[in-house]
C-alpha cells in the first residue's frame, strides 16, 4: 500500500507521510462515511412520507460538501506543502535531488490532496446511491464529479504557482472572492474572461446537471479548455520557479501564451455570455461593447508580463556582454517584437468579438494605436527602471494611474464644480486622452472623434523613449563598469 501511495514520486509521498498517511486518511474517511450515512438513515427515518426530495436533497449536499473539500481543503493542504518546504528550506534540498521541476510540482499537487480525494470518492459513492434512489441520472451525477474535478485540480496548480511566488497565497484567493462579488459581481460581468473558468461553481453551476434535462453544454466545455489550458501555463509558471528563486515564472514567450489565453478566455466568454454568466446576476443593462473595453483594458495589463520579462532578460544579457562573460549565450528576443506580438494579441479581441456596426479598419487601426503606444511606453519605463535599478512596479503602476485615470479625475471635478452630467463626462474629450476613454470611444460611442487623444497618446508613448536614450552614457553602463546582474523585480 505504501508502493501506491508513493507513485515513484519522492516529493508527493513525503508530503502524502507528513499528512498522517493511509492511517489518517483511512479514518477520516470511515468516520466521515459513519456520520454522513447516520444524517440520511434518520432524516428518512423522521419524514419517511418523501423519501425521493429527502434523497435529492442529500444529492445536491454531498456534491456542495465534495466541492468544499476538494478545492477548500485541497488548495490550502498545496498551500500548506509548498510554504513549509519554502520558510524551512527543504526546497533547497529538494533542487539538488534528480527530480525535474515537473515531477516536483505533480509531488506537491497530488501529494498533499490525496486526503480530499479520497473522501471526495467517498462522497462520490454515496452520492451515486441517493442520485439513483431520488431519480436523478447516474450520468448527470457522474457528470457534475468530471466537471468539479477538472476545475478542482486546475485549482490546486493555480495554488501551488502561487504559493511559490508569494506568501500571501490564500490571501490572494479571498481577495479575488470579495472583489468578484463586489456590486453584485460587477467585476465578474465587466471581465467575462475571469468568469468562464469560474462558471461551473458561480454561473452555470454543476449543480444545474442534478436537474431533468441536463446535458453537457457549451458553458461546460468551454470552462473546461479554460481549466485545461490555464492549468498547463500555471504549472509551466511553477515548474520555473521551482528550479529557481530569481527565474522568471514567464519568459516572453510564456508571457505572450498568458496574454493569448487570456485574449481566448474573453472571446469564449462574450460569445457564451448567457450560458455562463452568474444567474443571481442582473446583467441587463450591460451590452458586449462594454464588456469588449473592459476585456481589452484588462489584455493589456496582462500584457505587460511579456514585454516584463523580455526587457529584464534584454537588460541583463547587455550587463553580462559588457562584464565580457564568456558564457553569455546568444542574443535573446529584443522586447520591441515582444510589444508588437503582445499589441496583435491584444488586438484579436475586437476583431473577433466587436458588434459588426462598430467594426470597421478605422476602428481597429485606432486600437492599434493606443495598444502600441500603451505597450511601448511600458517597454522604455521597465528599461528605465531596471538600468536604473528603480522599482520598477511603483514607476510603472504610478505611469498607469496617471495616464489611464488621471484624465478621469481631471474632468471628474471639472464636472463637480460645473454640474455637468454623466453623459457629457463620458463624451468628454479630455476623457478621450486617456486609452480607458479612447477605447470607450472607439467601441462604445463609435461617433466621437479621437484624434486628440491618440496625439496625446503617442506623445507620452515617446516621453520614456527620448528620456531612455537622453540619460548620461553611464546610466547604461560601461564596458568592464563592475555592473552586476541582479534579482529581477516581482513581475508586474
Amino acid at each position: 500500500m505504501a508502493d501506491i501511495a508513493r507513485l515513484d514520486n519522492a516529493i508527493g509521498w513525503v508530503h502524502f507521510r507528513l499528512g498522517g498517511g493511509w492511517k489518517n486518511i483511512i479514518s477520516t474517511t470511515v468516520g466521515g462515511l459513519v456520520l454522513v450515512i447516520g444524517l440520511i438513515a434518520a432524516s428518512l427515518r423522521i419524514d419517511p412520507t418523501s423519501p425521493t426530495g429527502i434523497l435529492s436533497g442529500w444529492t445536491h449536499a454531498l456534491l456542495g460538501v465534495q466541492a468544499g473539500v476538494l478545492i477548500l481543503l485541497g488548495c490550502s493542504a498545496v498551500r500548506r506543502a509548498v510554504r513549509k518546504d519554502i520558510t524551512t528550506g527543504m526546497i533547497e534540498s529538494h533542487r539538488l535531488m534528480p527530480v525535474s521541476g515537473t515531477t516536483a510540482i505533480g509531488g506537491y499537487v497530488l501529494g498533499p490532496t490525496r486526503q480530499a480525494m479520497v473522501l471526495s470518492v467517498a462522497a462520490l459513492l454515496v452520492g451515486s446511491v441517493t442520485a439513483m434512489s431520488s431519480g436523478i441520472a447516474l450520468e448527470n451525477w457522474l457528470l457534475a464529479n468530471a466537471v468539479l474535478a477538472s476545475f478542482a485540480v486546475c485549482t490546486w496548480i493555480v495554488a501551488a504557482f502561487v504559493a511559490l511566488k508569494t506568501r500571501g497565497g490564500t490571501g490572494i484567493f479571498v481577495l479575488l472572492v470579495v472583489f468578484a462579488v463586489l456590486g453584485q459581481g460587477i467585476i465578474l460581468a465587466l471581465l467575462p474572461g475571469l468568469t468562464l473558468p469560474i462558471s461551473p461553481i458561480v454561473g452555470a453551476s454543476i449543480l444545474s446537471f442534478l436537474s431533468p434535462g441536463a446535458a453537457w453544454g457549451p458553458a461546460y466545455q468551454t470552462s473546461f479548455f479554460a481549466h485545461v489550458g490555464l492549468a498547463i501555463l500555471c504549472y509551466v509558471g511553477a515548474t520555473r520557479r521551482y528550479r529557481r528563486d530569481d527565474l522568471l515564472s514567464f519568459g516572453p514567450l510564456g508571457g505572450l501564451a498568458l496574454a493569448a489565453a487570456w485574449a481566448a478566455l474573453s472571446v469564449a466568454a462574450i460569445d457564451n455570455w448567457e450560458a455562463v454568466r452568474p444567474r443571481w446576476m442582473d446583467t441587463s443593462r450591460l451590452d458586449s461593447s462594454t464588456q469588449l473595453v473592459s476585456s481589452l483594458l484588462m489584455a493589456m495589463l496582462v500584457a505587460i508580463v511579456p514585454i516584463h520579462a523580455a526587457t529584464w532578460i534584454e537588460v541583463q544579457w547587455h550587463r553580462r556582454q559588457r562584464l565580457d562573460d564568456p558564457h553569455l549565450g546568444r542574443r535573446p528576443i529584443r522586447s520591441i517584437p515582444v510589444v508588437l506580438a503582445a499589441a496583435a494579441i491584444c488586438l484579436l479581441l475586437p476583431a473577433v468579438v466587436a458588434p459588426t456596426r462598430a467594426l470597421t479598419s478605422d476602428s481597429l487601426a485606432r486600437t492599434a494605436v493606443v495598444l502600441v503606444a500603451f505597450l511601448f511606453s511600458v517597454s522604455y519605463l521597465l528599461r528605465i527602471s531596471y538600468r536604473g535599478k528603480a522599482r520598477a512596479t511603483v514607476i510603472l503602476g504610478i505611469w498607469i494611474f496617471l495616464t489611464w485615470l488621471g484624465p478621469w479625475l481631471i474632468e471628474l471635478v471639472r464636472f463637480g464644480m460645473l454640474g455637468l452630467d454623466e453623459d457629457e463626462l463620458l463624451t468628454s474629450p479630455i476623457v478621450g486622452c486617456s486609452p480607458v476613454g479612447t477605447l470607450t470611444h472607439i467601441w462604445v460611442n463609435g461617433d466621437l472623434s479621437t484624434n486628440l487623444g491618440l496625439a496625446v497618446q503617442l506623445l507620452l508613448a515617446a516621453a520614456p523613449a527620448i528620456l531612455f536614450y537622453a540619460l548620461p552614457r553611464r546610466f547604461h553602463g560601461e564596458r568592464g563598469s563592475g555592473v552586476r546582474p541582479s534579482a529581477p523585480a516581482a513581475s508586474p
